[in-house]
C-alpha cells in the first residue's frame, strides 16, 4: 500500500512537471515571437550614411556601404539570436533541475 501510494506520487509529480514544462515553452515561443533585433547605434548610422551617398547620387560609395551595413546586421542578429537561445536555454536548465530536486526528494521520502 505504501509503494502504491508512492508510485501515485511520483506519477501525480511526474505529471505535473511535465505541464510545468509545457508552460515553460509555450511561454518561450511568445517571448520569441515578441523578441525582436534593434539595430545598434553603428549600424543606424551606416544605414543613415548610405541613404546620404544615395540621395548624393554617389552610388559607388552607397553599395560599398550597403555591403558593410549588411555584413554587421548579419552579424549583430546572430548575436542576438545567440543571446536569446542562451537565456532560454538557463530558463529550461533551472526548471529542469528544479524538477530534478523536487524528484529527488519526493523519491527519498
Amino acid at each position: 500500500e505504501v509503494e502504491a501510494a508512492n508510485a501515485e506520487r511520483i506519477r501525480v509529480l511526474e505529471e505535473v512537471q511535465h505541464y510545468a514544462r509545457e508552460e515553460l515553452e509555450t511561454s518561450i515561443e511568445k517571448r520569441h515571437a515578441h523578441s525582436h533585433y534593434r539595430m545598434s547605434k553603428g549600424l543606424l548610422e551606416y544605414s543613415l550614411t548610405e541613404r546620404q551617398l544615395a540621395l548624393g547620387e554617389r552610388f559607388d560609395e552607397a553599395i560599398a556601404v550597403k555591403k558593410r551595413t549588411d555584413v554587421l546586421s548579419r552579424r549583430e542578429n546572430r548575436a542576438f539570436e545567440r543571446q536569446l537561445a542562451d537565456k532560454f536555454d538557463t530558463e529550461r536548465a533551472r526548471l529542469q533541475a528544479a524538477q530534478d530536486a523536487e524528484m529527488d526528494n519526493l523519491v527519498q521520502k
